[in-house]
């Protein structure tokens, strides 16, 4: 025996919320981590940090005095900070891509159901009221 309709519309509004939810999460991330990288790049951060290390590279920090080995070794943590930012955002975009991709397809999937559902609906609902007209209202 198949589902009843309002089941399976509600089942397939439960699996678009669910995704809409993820699709959402993973916007909400992509611009935090946009945010973090912008504001880095637009103070000028990793320009500064480069021509410091840059700078530095030469230096073996083991032969500078103490405060030399600071900025060195400080300059090369802020980097990899930067660094690990810039992954995080190149990971939460690539994942916004593919879910916003998986989304446009369930959606197309979806209206295909719902009008498979809806034709199927209207079939039944003729075939009932050519053997019962008087008792089935049009929808």
């Amino acid at each position: 025996m198949s589902r009843p309709r309002i089941e399976i519309e509600r089942e397939l509004e439960r699996e678009v919320d669910g995704l809409r939810t993820t699709f959402k999460d993973l916007c909400d991330r992509v611009t935090r981590n946009e945010e973090v990288i912008s504001n880095v790049w637009y103070a000028g951060d990793i320009q500064k940090l480069y021509s410091k290390c840059s700078k530095l590279r030469h230096i073996d920090p083991q032969d500078q005095d103490e405060t030399t080995r600071r900025r060195f070794l400080d300059c090369y943590e802020q980097l990899e900070e930067i660094t690990i930012r810039c992954a995080e955002y190149k990971a939460a975009r690539e994942m916004y891509k593919m879910q916003e991709e998986r989304l446009v397809g369930l959606k197309k999937d979806t209206k295909a159901k719902i009008r498979a559902i809806k034709s199927t609906i209207i079939e039944a609902q003729q075939k009932l009221q050519e053997i019962r007209p008087w008792i089935i209202p049009q929808c």
